[in-house]
């Protein structure tokens, strides 16, 4: 039993330095020299792949903790209420630094096949601890903010925390992490893949050990 047990934990250490290497991400640097509540935007697969993750600038020093909304297709048109839109996660609360980018600790898996759109809203839940954001030049969910081979960041909208008021055009200063290749949705985890990955070593390690000194 002890070796099945060092096998599959083996495995899945082995997988999650797969998913770990695989990973990539689109950068959209910025300068932040907006903020608000909320920032909806989109992104554009141009291969299937899997969005796995979101950082974003911050505006103004305090706690606050972060919502991670979603929706299949664009967000224009959705910019009003949350009708339409998936809560993806909630992070625990936090202390915002202004002017640093922040890693959103929640492991999303949002699906985009090839040629699809799909949209995000990041929203913090405290005024006036805001996500920080660029003025943008184009039109939302039609203009390029950056991109690689596989995936384009779309130029995006600026909320109020109530998403009663809505600022035209905005762009995201942060990432959008993804890897190629569609994983089914499943809730968000604050749990990282590294975190597994180190779950799973200790015991593989463990169970390979009690297996040797059986012998």
């Amino acid at each position: 039993m002890t070796r099945w047990i060092a096998r599959f934990a083996l495995m899945a250490a082995a997988w999650a330095l797969s998913a770990a290497a695989w990973a990539q991400a689109v950068v959209a640097p910025g300068p932040s020299n907006n903020n608000q509540s909320v920032l909806m935007f989109d992104v554009q697969a141009t291969n299937a792949l899997t969005v796995t993750g979101l950082s974003t600038n911050m505006y103004g020093s305090g706690t606050t903790s972060i919502e991670i909304w979603g929706r299949s297709g664009s967000h224009v048109g959705h910019t009003s209420s949350t009708s339409g839109w998936t809560l993806l996660g909630t992070t625990a609360s936090f202390s915002a630094v202004a002017g640093t980018v922040y890693s959103i600790p929640l492991a999303l898996s949002a699906p985009v096949p090839a040629g699809d759109t799909y949209a995000f809203m990041i929203r913090s839940t405290v005024i006036p601890i805001y996500i920080g954001y660029a003025y943008g030049a184009g039109t939302p969910g039609v203009t390029t903010v950056a991109s690689d081979a596989n995936l384009r960041v779309l130029e995006g909208t600026g909320a109020s925390l109530s998403l009663t008021s809505n600022y035209v055009p905005r762009q995201l200063v942060g990432e959008v992490r993804y890897t190629l290749g569609i994983t089914p949705p499943t809730s968000v985890t604050t749990l990282g893949q590294w975190s597994l990955m180190l779950m799973a070593l200790l015991l593989g390690a463990a169970a390979f050990g009690h297996s040797r000194r059986r012998r």
